[in-house]
């Protein structure tokens, strides 16, 4: 595990990047209302594109201001906690890649965070794996994040192997893809597991969501 902030330091500036296709619930809309962004610097969006050309067009438009030391990547079905951009904020500036908690919506509600298995495949951590991170909330290193809220430092960006696509949705989706592609270029990818955001479906799933399934699990492996 790695320290989690450095509260002495001054903040890092944050700039925002959504993804977004057609609409927005109202919900999402509301938790964005009522984050802190005192360390938001500017938010970028976008409409009508998927996931891998959305981010392309961030990036590019990000890379061209100089005001911000850290995209922080926010999907539109995603509720982080008020506070989830002061503690990006104050981040030790060595870290490249960091992911917040959260899960899967269909069951098992595995959780958005992997190990890498093979040159080309992951696979999610187990409960058993990431119990331990969430009793001892910090940052830990992990073989990929899912983006749905995901600060990335500038120097990734800046620094990205040219020969290298950034997003590419290949077979293991954007994410993964940039995942695998930042840690073969020297970049380290953490999960942040302080920072636990809903995922929305019809509702919201979270711990407590997911602690519940494996509840049922357990008491039919029981019988």
């Amino acid at each position: 595990m790695t320290d989690a902030v450095t509260p002495d330091t001054p903040p890092a500036r944050l700039l925002v990047a959504i993804p977004m296709y057609l609409t927005v619930p109202a919900l999402w809309f509301c938790n964005w209302e009522a984050m802190d962004k005192r360390n938001v610097v500017g938010v970028m969006a976008t409409r009508k594109l998927y996931l891998a050309s959305a981010m392309r067009n961030m990036v590019g438009g990000a890379l061209e201001r100089d005001d911000w030391d850290r995209m922080v990547v926010l999907e539109a079905d995603m509720l982080p906690p008020a506070d989830a951009f002061l503690r990006i904020a104050q981040y030790p500036d060595s870290l490249d890649v960091v992911g917040s908690l959260y899960h899967q919506h269909p069951e098992p509600h595995h959780p958005v965070v992997y190990e890498q298995v093979t040159d080309t495949g992951f696979r999610p951590l187990h409960y058993t794996q990431i119990e331990p991170m969430v009793e001892a909330p910090g940052l830990y290193e992990v073989g990929a994040v899912g983006m749905g809220f995901t600060s990335i430092h500038r120097r990734v960006l800046e620094k990205w192997d040219p020969e290298t696509p950034m997003w590419d949705s290949a077979d293991i989706g954007h994410d993964l893809y940039f995942c695998r592609e930042a840690r073969r270029q020297g970049f380290s990818v953490r999960v942040d597991t302080a920072i636990q955001c809903g995922h929305l479906t019809e509702i919201a799933v979270g711990l407590t969501t997911v602690r519940d399934h494996r509840q049922k699990l357990i008491s039919q492996e029981s019988r």
